[in-house]
């Protein structure tokens, strides 16, 4: 969740240097809050905090052009309410002093598991940052098998495990709301190419305007569709632009 979170917005929202720092922080204040004082960790608060974020990251991620502000806050509480949940999970199941460097290990064996898994597997079999979608889902089914399988004492009472049914068909509608953007997002356009690597998502849609280049969210480049401009450089490169006046004005520059 933390390198998905952290591709999230430093390749689709947009590229800020030093942007990794943040998603960071937010990683270790759940770990040093929930491993300081295990009292810290509340089901109650934390559950509902995870069922409000994962809801408000599916409305984010739904929409057309959410402000960058907007996406990178809901996108790290999203963080902070998963690492909350798991975090505070794994304290509760904190073995004997003897066993310590055992649980440990393992904590520190799933974190490479995780990051091989979005480093190296994730731009191989998806085409976007499915990753982070598939991290805030799988925290929901671990969270959902702790409370039908322990029989958690916060649901035990009727209201509240009603508020559970209600909240997972919620999801599942939220959902389905979700998909149904992804499959009407630009319908006027078709992707010529798509592509994902370790700097990101490139793909390149084509509509009535012409081509247009795409790093995550950031359009760097159109090829008009008019023969007249076909040729003509645009946005970053056009001809009133700073690169656009180099080349105008000092055509030995680049030569």
């Amino acid at each position: 969740m933390l390198l998905s979170t952290t591709n999230l917005i430093s390749q689709e929202v947009g590229v800020i240097r030093l942007r990794w720092v943040l998603p960071l922080g937010v990683y270790l204040l759940t770990f040093i809050i929930c491993f300081g004082d295990e009292r810290w960790y509340r089901r109650r608060i934390f559950h509902t905090l995870y069922a409000l974020a994962f809801s408000a990251a599916l409305v984010v991620l739904s929409a057309s052009a959410p402000h960058i502000l907007i996406q990178i806050t809901i996108f790290c509480v999203a963080l902070f309410a998963v690492c909350m949940v798991c975090h505070g999970e794994l304290v509760r199941r904190k073995p004997a002093s003897e066993f310590l460097s055992s649980f440990y290990l393992t904590i520190a064996v799933g974190g490479v598991l995780g990051s091989i898994f979005v480093v190296l597997i994730a731009p191989h079999i998806f085409q976007q940052f499915w990753e982070f979608q598939l991290s805030l889902l799988t925290c929901g089914v671990l969270l959902l098998t702790i409370v039908f399988l322990e029989k958690v004492l916060v649901y035990k009472h009727l209201t509240l495990r009603m508020l559970l049914y209600a909240i997972i068909i919620g999801f599942m509608f939220q959902g389905y709301t979700y998909g149904m953007a992804l499959i009407h997002r630009n319908p006027d356009a078709r992707v010529a190419l798509r592509a994902k690597n370790f700097f990101g998502v490139k793909a390149v849609p084509k509509d009535q305007h012409g081509n247009w280049l795409l790093h995550g969210q950031t359009r760097h480049g159109v090829q008009l569709a008019d023969p007249a401009f076909h040729d003509a450089p645009t946005l970053y490169y056009w001809r009133q632009s700073g690169v656009g006046l180099i080349l105008e004005h000092y055509p030995g520059f680049y030569r």
